[in-house]
C-alpha cells in the first residue's frame, strides 16, 4: 500500500478497514509491477534461493516471460526498484540485465529505498545521526545526549570484524546473530526506547518490532 494504487483506511468501530485510491501511486505516472521476491517472499512461491545470483536467476526468467505474455511493453523504458535487503538484489539484478545483450538496453535506472546495501558504514552512521538528526537534514535536531552519542560510538568499536565474520560465513546463522545482537541492537535501543521510529526518526513507533501497523496497511 506504499505506493500501490489503493491505500487502506484506518479500522473504526463500523468496519475493519476499508481501500480508498492512493493519489500518490506509482501507477499515476506508470505502469508498475511488484515482484515478491525470492522465492517464498511475501505471496511468491517457487524453490527458496539463498544467493544474489539465484535472485538474478530467477528475476531474469520472470522479466523474459513477462515480455514473452506482454511484448507491446518491450518498447517502454524499464526502472527496478526496492527497498530493505533489496538493496542487495536491485544492483546485481541491474548487473544482470545490463549484461543480457536482449534487455540491457532497456534498463534505464534503477531506485532503493531504505535499503540495506552495505551494513558497516550505514550501521556506523547510526550514532552521528541520532545525535545530530542528519546535518541538513528535515528532522533539524538530534534525539539524543552527547553520553548516549559516545556509549553508541563505543559499541561500534569490534562491529567491523563481527560483522566481516558474518559475511565470510558459510554458516551464516551463529555469526550473523551475533553480529546482529552485538552492533544492531545497540544501535536501535536508543531510538526505540524514546518511542521513535528508528527508520524515520521523525515519527513514533507504532508498533514493535517494526514500528510500522501492517494490519492497517
Amino acid at each position: 500500500t506504499e505506493n500501490g494504487p489503493c491505500s487502506v483506511t484506518a479500522a473504526t468501530d463500523d468496519h475493519s478497514g476499508r481501500t480508498v485510491k492512493n493519489p500518490w501511486s506509482w501507477t499515476e505516472e506508470a505502469n508498475v509491477v511488484w515482484v515478491d521476491q525470492p522465492g517464498g517472499a511475501g505471496f511468491s512461491v517457487g524453490p527458496p534461493v539463498s544467493t544474489e545470483k539465484g535472485v538474478v536467476h530467477h528475476m531474469l526468467t520472470f522479466i523474459q516471460s513477462f515480455y514473452t505474455h506482454f511484448p507491446a511493453f518491450e518498447e517502454v523504458p524499464l526502472f527496478i526498484f526496492g527497498e530493505s535487503y533489496a538493496g542487495h538484489y536491485v544492483p546485481a539484478i541491474a548487473l544482470g540485465l545490463a549484461q543480457n545483450s536482449s534487455y540491457g538496453e532497456r534498463l534505464k535506472g534503477i531506485g532503493i529505498g531504505n535499503g540495506l546495501v552495505d551494513p558497516w558504514p550505514q550501521l556506523a552512521s547510526y550514532p552521528d545521526m541520532a545525535y545530530t538528526g542528519g546535518k541538513g537534514g528535515s528532522l533539524g535536531h538530534g534525539i539524543i545526549d552527547k553520553g548516549t552519542f559516545e556509549a553508541m560510538e563505543d559499541t561500534l568499536k569490534p562491529c567491523h570484524d563481527l560483522i566481516s565474520r558474518c559475511q565470510a560465513s558459510n554458516t551464516k546463522a551463529y555469526p550473523c546473530i551475533v553480529a546482529y545482537d552485538s552492533c544492531v541492537m545497540p544501535q536501535l535501543f536508543p531510538v526505540l526506547s524514546q518511542g521513535l521510529n528508528p527508520y524515520d526518526l521523525r515519527k513514533r513507533c507504532i508498533s514493535q518490532p517494526l514500528c510500522y501497523d501492517f494490519d492497517a496497511e
